[in-house]
Order: structure tokens, then sequence, then C-alpha cells
């Protein structure tokens, strides 16, 4: 038999692919912070298996954004953490704050009815199937976010009041506008939307969130919950 001289290339090589593959595929949200600061730190380490170091990084600075916000000095302190991995984490802080300077310049500002049922009808109009979306916004009623939530049927979209905490509390929102469609055209709201509104309002208000509020939107016409002064 003849003898091999292929080398067997360690096991993280190909556990790397698969967390690249599934970011590529399915998203950032598909892989936890460990894994995205493992696919960062492999760049950095390409011999080495950086789980371990990723975990250990994340558990000791308590999250990414306090671990890519540390010095230089205090990312040195650990063992294999040399020039090339603070290089990569300080290059990806830099990405980061650059990314969101130009978001905040961009986003468009949210403090009026009429700007955001022209930004909804735009989004929405000539859908065939009810959409519902969740703005999350800053102190100063910019976009932070566009999220739409749930699709549903031509009548119909289950709603759940956690998802729509759980991106309030991953944007930092200080503010939220809730808004659906109705694909028949006709904006008036249904004994569910109002039930829906009354419940978002009393979650947002223990988190100390305001809804700002719950559009309905139909063909050329919309429904405004705080305009009816239901919010």
């Amino acid at each position: 038999m003849a003898n091999s001289t292929a080398k067997l290339k360690p096991h993280y090589h190909g556990h790397r692919g698969r967390l690249r593959d599934k970011l590529i595929n399915h998203g950032p949200h598909a892989l936890a912070d460990y894994e995205l600061l493992e696919l960062v730190l492999g760049v950095a380490l390409p011999r080495r298996d950086v789980k371990p170091l990723a975990k250990e990084l994340l558990a000791k600075f308590g999250g990414l954004s306090n671990l890519l916000a540390a010095s230089p000095g205090e990312l040195a302190k650990f063992e294999g953490v040399g020039d090339s991995v603070i290089g990569m984490l300080k290059a990806q802080e830099a990405l980061v704050l650059r990314y969101r300077r130009e978001v905040a310049q961009d986003r468009p500002r949210m403090d009026s009815t009429a700007v955001v049922v022209e930004y909804l009808q735009a989004r929405m109009n000539g859908l065939q199937h009810e959409v519902f979306h969740v703005l999350a916004l800053d102190n100063k009623y910019k976009l932070v976010a566009d999220e739409e939530l749930f699709r549903g049927t031509i009548n119909a979209t289950a709603v759940y009041p956690r998802e729509v905490v759980k991106l309030a509390l991953q944007h930092g929102a200080a503010a939220l506008i809730i808004a659906h469609n109705h694909p028949s055209g006709d904006s008036t709201p249904s004994d569910d939307d109002h039930l829906l509104t009354r419940e978002l309002m009393q979650i947002c208000a223990s988190m100390g969130v305001e809804l700002v509020d719950h559009l309905v939107i139909g063909e050329g016409a919309y429904y405004s919950f705080r305009a009816h002064g239901q919010i």
C-alpha cells in the first residue's frame, strides 16, 4: 500500500468553513456572538483553534461591544492575543463605528405621521399578503431599524408581543412604531388590532419605551391609532 503524504487539515478548518457558509446563507443572526468572533479571530490566527479564546474574551469583557472597545493594553493581557489579534479587533471596532456614523447620517427622521405613512406605503402597497413591521427609533425619532417580524395570509398575521420586545431590546430603541397592512385595501382596524395595540402599550410602558403609533396601511388609505386618540 502506498504511503499517503497528504496531511489532514485541523478539525477547526472545517468548522470555520461551516460557520462562514452559515453566515453567508442565513445571515449574522444565525450565529452566536462567540461564533462571529471565531471567524474574526480565525483570520488573525489561522493555525489555531480559536473557539476557546473567543469564549474567554467574551466572558471576560461581558460582550462584543466591551470587547471591541477594549484598549490594546487590556487585550494584550490574554495569552495568545498578540498584535495580529489586537489589530484585527481594533479594525473591526473602527468599521463598526464608521458604519454607525454613516447609517446615522442617512436615517430618516420619523417625527410626523405623514413621513411614516409615506415610508410604509412605499414598503407595503400592492402586497397580496399581510405583513407586520416594527420601526425601532432612537430618542430623536430617527430610524434605527425596520424589521418585518411576521408575514401572514391574505387576512391574518400571528403577532407575538415578545418578539416586538426582543427587537426593541436588541436595537436599544427609545421608541417604536408598529404597522401592518390590510391587503383588502380597507384600513379599518380589527378587534384583534385594538387588542394588540393595548397589549403592546402596556408592555412598552413597563419597559420605558414609547409606543409612538400603530398604523394600518390600506390601499391609498391608513388608520393611525395615535390620531384617533387610542395611543
